[in-house]
């Protein structure tokens, strides 16, 4: 019974991780890890103590996890699934610090230490795609979308989804943006029809896949920046979720994350002289500049940052503001949170106030 319970109490912790509940998961590892004192050592009790490490590792937290990670990495016979969940570990801590190619040669083992792809689940196997294609190592998909297809021949719906995520790098790889922006919209709808776990999470997050959906808007980003002519059509759905996305890793702690999807946001996000092609824009920017000359704090905000302060300062609306920059509200709202968390303000009144008389 012991063991039932440690073995619940982590898998448990694995689902919350991929819903991005990560204090609840973590407490959830925790609570399994300190059940396995009270118990002898098995390999469900190693599994236990090895998924403690998950959140600290995908937070970056290396210093947490590496005395677990030496541990299990020296005992003599861990068992399939602890070396499975040592692996997870290990891939998450390598992607935390954006070292892909660590990352997917993890996840390739995940696969070699339990014999196939049914037994490591299908979050490894679409992370597994992900980062080889990060990593540069795009040739490696055609071959494990087969070994895939092969090994789970009767693919129910979410092993399918997983298969147009592949898919999606493997168009990628093969510079047809279009086509793979299409299979990563199929995955989005599949991920958004995901039932929610608990009755407060609101309907089309995905429920369970959560922390994946998010993952899913960086990589749609990423495409969309090297491709921005070709899917412009798609940019303001993007950004949509990658605010989204950073809000999630902002709730988890995963600072990499969180910066990969701000920097993104620069990146993608509709520029003041695209929008109306005009001098206008180019005099807006000014403005903004000039205000940041005359208050030395408002350089420390990004110049998309700094455009909506001068946009709120005036009194305008998120909506007004949103249609002003043609960017979504959910953007406006992000941009906003951060300039008076940079500032040290904790309202547009006081962002109001600051900036008149700045302007004096």
């Amino acid at each position: 019974m012991h063991s039932f319970v440690i073995h619940a109490k982590t898998q448990a912790a694995f689902v919350l991780f991929g819903a991005g509940l990560w204090k609840d998961a973590h407490r959830y590892a925790s609570e399994a890890a300190g059940m396995v004192l009270e118990a002898n050592e098995d390999a469900t009790g190693l599994a236990a103590y090895t998924a403690c490490a998950l959140v600290p590792a995908a937070r970056g937290q290396q210093d947490e996890v590496a005395d677990i990670i030496a541990q299990l990495e020296h005992t003599a016979d861990p068992g399939p699934v602890a070396g499975a969940t040592l692996d997870w570990v290990r891939a998450w801590a390598a992607l935390s610090s954006g070292d892909h190619a660590a990352a997917g040669e993890r996840l390739m083992s995940m696969r070699d230490s339990t014999g196939g792809w049914w037994a490591i689940g299908v979050e490894p196997m679409a992370l597994m795609a992900r980062e080889l294609h990060y990593a540069g190592w795009p040739e490696m998909l055609p071959g494990l979308i087969r070994s895939l297809v092969a090994d789970v021949p009767a693919l129910g719906d979410r092993h399918g989804s997983i298969l147009d995520y592949m898919r999606g790098f493997e168009a990628w790889s093969r510079q047809e943006p279009a086509a793979a922006m299409e299979h990563f919209t199929t995955t989005l709808r599949f991920f958004d029809a995901e039932p929610p776990l608990r009755p407060t999470q609101p309907a089309g997050e995905s429920g369970g896949c959560r922390l994946y959906r998010a993952l899913l808007g960086l990589d749609m980003a990423t495409l969309l920046s090297e491709h921005p002519q070709l899917l412009r059509a798609h940019r303001s759905a993007v950004l949509e979720l990658l605010v989204w996305a950073a809000s999630l890793f902002q709730t988890c702690g995963a600072a990499s994350l969180l910066a990969e999807a701000t920097a993104l946001m620069e990146k993608i996000r509709p520029r003041a002289d695209a929008a109306d092609g005009g001098a206008g824009s180019d005099q807006f920017a000014l403005i903004c500049l000039e205000e940041a000359a005359r208050h030395p704090a408002l350089s420390a905000l990004s110049q998309r940052e700094r455009e909506i302060a001068v946009l709120v300062s005036r009194g305008s609306t998120n909506r007004e503001v949103a249609d002003e920059l043609v960017i979504s509200v959910r953007t406006v709202e992000y941009h906003v949170g951060n300039a008076l968390s940079k500032l040290g303000l904790h309202s547009r009144q006081e962002l109001r106030r600051l900036l008149r008389e700045a302007s004096r």
